[in-house]
């Protein structure tokens, strides 16, 4: 029903949502029950059934795992994948959009403490340098509106994360 009205509207894709938000209180946790993996499955084949690619706001080990598997077009966010979550994406044709730019343009603005967003920031860290090395389809998305990510400098907040984090410009933009 949903998505043949999305189509009707003159929607160009799909986004669900399979777990919930970081949590900040709680290092490696994200908030509330991820859906099942056939539930993913099936929204994914029901979209893909009507022409529309599916993005997926995915976080943790099993939300990602499931996503990759159920044939999400792309993982929004992804944070706290581990090494079998990267190499399942290196091997899909899913593309992963990391949104760094969500967590460390809070770094300082005592929104949140910064010890806890400094784990948060080395992991995604360590997962761009890992998915750079493993070749894995990414592409530079900032979720624009999100509380610091202003529309217009977010995207170019985030290119520039990953020139930062893999220390060359020039890799990044081939890679990105």
């Amino acid at each position: 029903g949903l998505v043949l009205k999305a189509g009707e509207e003159g929607a160009d894709f799909i986004k669900i949502m399979t777990t919930g938000l970081l949590d900040f209180k709680n290092h490696g946790k994200v908030t509330g029950e991820p859906l099942e993996a056939e539930e993913v499955k099936e929204m994914v084949h029901i979209a893909h059934e009507e022409g529309f690619a599916v993005m997926s706001h995915t976080n943790g080990v099993y939300g990602t795992r499931a996503a990759i598997e159920a044939g999400v077009d792309s993982l929004e966010h992804g944070n706290y994948m581990n090494e079998e979550s990267l190499s399942m994406l290196a091997e899909s044709d899913t593309v992963w959009v990391p949104t760094l730019v969500t967590v460390r343009n809070l770094l300082g603005d005592g929104r949140y403490d910064d010890e806890t967003l400094k784990p948060i920031i080395e992991s995604a860290e360590e997962n761009i340098r890992k998915a750079f090395r493993l070749g894995i389809k990414t592409a530079p998305g900032s979720d624009a509106g999100a509380y610091r990510v202003i529309h217009g400098k977010g995207i170019r907040d985030e290119v520039q994360s990953f020139a930062e984090i893999l220390g060359d410009q020039d890799a990044a933009y081939r890679w990105l």
